[in-house]
């Protein structure tokens, strides 16, 4: 809301209802939230296909828990045969 506020007080060159010169402080302020808008709009982007992607698990976790599993089941055979629970 702040950002539209702002750029609703920037005139554009195209959009000068009268020949008024276009500041330099206008396109500075321009510039300056349409980058941080770009960067937002790509963070957001970026963290939506993260969302998709890891969506039922990070892969590398699983299998670095897969692993960890099979060597705790071959450091201790005893443990895990049926009906030697604790």
């Amino acid at each position: 809301m702040v950002y539209s506020f702002f750029l609703d007080s920037v005139q554009l060159p195209n959009s000068t209802p009268r020949n008024e010169p276009v500041y330099p402080v206008d396109l500075f302020f321009y510039a300056l939230f349409w980058t941080q808008g770009v960067m937002f709009f790509m963070f957001s982007g970026w963290f939506f296909i993260q969302t998709i992607v890891l969506w039922h698990g990070d892969p590398k976790r699983m299998l670095l828990l897969r692993l960890s599993e099979a060597q705790e089941n071959q450091a201790s055979p005893k443990a895990n045969l049926p009906g030697k629970n604790p």
